[in-house]
């Protein structure tokens, strides 16, 4: 896809997506709305905090059989209750900044969206009144032959069906 000189300064060129990369999508992104990147590192605690979590209760109950259960000694019903309240301790933790974390995530993607649609009318409203005439004149030409053919078919239709 070529660009003309004209396309270069003014702006106006869209992007497929197809010449980007992944990450320079993400830079764009951030550079255009910097409300993506408020955050990020509490963000990253809390989603290091859901992962870790996640192994928590597999470790637990491994180590409520091998010590607490089957100890050397017989049962250790204190190291059970411990880890018990342990493993619960640890799911209540996880379960909080997991949510805390999506509800982060949603909040700042729904500002960062909000500030890409006030760019985006902000930057139509900005347009020469002449370009978006041309515009939409060029979408209606285009559209011409082909919604003309199919009124001139139907119209002819209407016409022999009421004689």
């Amino acid at each position: 896809m070529t660009t003309t000189t004209a396309e270069r300064t003014s702006g106006t060129r869209m992007e497929s997506g197809e010449e980007i990369a992944a990450l320079e999508t993400i830079r764009r992104g951030v550079r255009f709305s910097p409300e993506l990147k408020e955050g990020i590192g509490w963000t990253l605690v809390l989603a290091v905090l859901a992962s870790v979590g996640q192994v928590i209760v597999p470790i637990a109950v491994q180590q409520t059989l091998d010590r607490g259960l089957n100890g050397p000694d017989g049962p250790d019903v204190r190291f059970t209750v411990l880890m018990g309240l342990a493993a619960a301790v640890a799911i209540a933790l996880t379960s909080w900044s997991s949510y805390a974390m999506t509800s982060r995530l949603f909040t700042a993607s729904e500002k960062g969206l909000a500030t890409l649609r006030i760019k985006a009318f902000r930057h139509v409203h900005d347009l020469p009144l002449l370009t978006q005439n041309t515009e939409r004149r060029g979408a209606l030409v285009a559209r011409g032959p082909a919604t003309s053919t199919r009124s001139a078919s139907s119209s002819s239709s209407a016409a022999s069906s009421s004689w």
